[in-house]
């Protein structure tokens, strides 16, 4: 796949800076694209970036899309980057791809709102958050196993967890 975004990414910058498109689309599946398009105070900024698309009639200025965004937080997954033709575009390639593999598995509305995670995201979010040791989640998972909910809800009450993990740990202890 990395090949075909290669092309897309070069096709796209030809076509952005000949004025033939405001904005190029690589579909990657049913909710997520990776657009090229004009960005910037004077739209003289190609970017390219994984965004939300589930209209053919809304997706012709890149700065209207969604990035997939969380509700309470109003944190978006902001993955785009400058391109030129100088640009490794390779490296822009896997990177896109990359984000794709992180979040194609999210339940993501049609407006971006990330309803739920996936198992990895939500257990690497744990690590990097600092909410508990790489100990304690090794204890939360294999008291959780692979259940996505029970992980989200470790993630929603942190502390209270952590008040059941130091409880665990001392009734193992004794």
């Amino acid at each position: 796949m990395t090949n075909k975004i290669v092309q897309f990414l070069k096709d796209s910058i030809t076509e952005l800076k000949s004025q033939n498109a405001t904005n190029c689309r690589f579909i990657l599946d049913d909710r997520l694209a990776i657009f090229c398009g004009l960005s910037g105070a004077n739209d003289d900024e190609i970017v390219a970036g994984l965004k939300v698309w589930t209209s053919d009639d809304l997706w012709c200025d890149y700065d209207f899309l969604n990035f997939p965004y969380f509700e309470e937080s109003g944190e978006c997954l902001d993955n785009d980057e400058i391109i030129t033709e100088s640009t490794d575009l390779e490296n822009t390639a896997k990177w896109l791809s990359s984000c794709y593999k992180t979040i194609k598995d999210f339940d993501i509305e049609e407006n971006g709102l990330i309803m739920q995670v996936s198992f990895d995201f939500a257990y690497n979010y744990l690590i990097d958050s600092k909410a508990f040791t790489e100990k304690e989640l090794e204890l939360v998972t294999n008291l959780l196993g692979n259940n996505l909910e029970a992980l989200e809800e470790a993630i929603t009450v942190r502390f209270g967890l952590r008040s059941f993990i130091d409880f665990y740990e001392d009734g193992l202890k004794q």
